[in-house]
């Protein structure tokens, strides 16, 4: 019995060292906290989330009244907190598509950034990017960011937000969703030579050490 246990983990839990946290982490949202207001059409979600709290800064904003933020609430945590939206790909489909928003971050020590995933049937992720690569840290003002990936035209949904890994706090504002020119270059995690080569057989003679 274990043993099956054990097997069923790994299939469930793979797709999350195999893309990254977001990139295959289901769309299901968390109940808040107490005091906790989760901004209209978000919801809330990622691992270890009791250790971080989410709201709406009407004191604090890129440009208009109000923003949105994470804030991690533990002295130590190793998990991640989202706040995030989901959509149908109908609309999309054969579009190159831009996610932007306006980040803002104070005393992250791990890692802050938008993402966004394009996902086929069974939620299989067909382009990703979570900003890993180009991380928001530590203090830093508003600045714009933004993912570019391919929408194919057999995608089902679309999932993108905004993550905080460890700890910190992080704003966003002024988020913005749209198709754009095959001029401007994708930004898919999927595509980096870096992950096609992982995703390929390694070292089958053992010559490398």
């Amino acid at each position: 019995m274990r043993t099956n246990l054990a097997i069923i983990s790994l299939i469930l839990f793979l797709p999350l060292f195999l893309y990254g946290q977001e990139s295959n982490f289901p769309a299901v949202g968390i109940p808040p906290q107490k005091g906790e207001v989760i901004p209209k059409g978000w919801f809330k979600t990622g691992t270890n989330t009791q250790e971080y709290f989410v709201g709406i800064d009407h004191s604090n904003s890129q440009s208009g009244k109000a923003s949105a933020f994470i804030k991690s609430e533990a002295p130590n945590t190793s998990g991640f907190c989202s706040l995030m939206q989901e959509i149908n790909a109908s609309d999309y489909r054969g579009d190159r598509l831009e996610y932007s928003a306006y980040l803002k971050s104070q005393f992250v020590s791990g890692w802050a950034g938008l993402w966004m995933r394009v996902e086929g049937g069974d939620d299989i992720p067909l382009s990703f990017d979570n900003m890993e690569g180009r991380p928001v840290i530590g203090t830093s003002d508003w600045i714009k960011y933004h993912i570019v990936l391919d929408v194919p035209y057999n995608a089902v949904k679309i999932v993108f937000g905004v993550s905080l890994h460890g700890k910190g706090e992080v704003w966003i504002d002024n988020a913005n969703l749209k198709s754009v020119g095959r001029e401007l270059p994708v930004t898919d995690m999927l595509q980096s030579p870096a992950y096609k080569a992982k995703n390929k057989p390694q070292n089958l003679d053992f010559e490398k050490q």
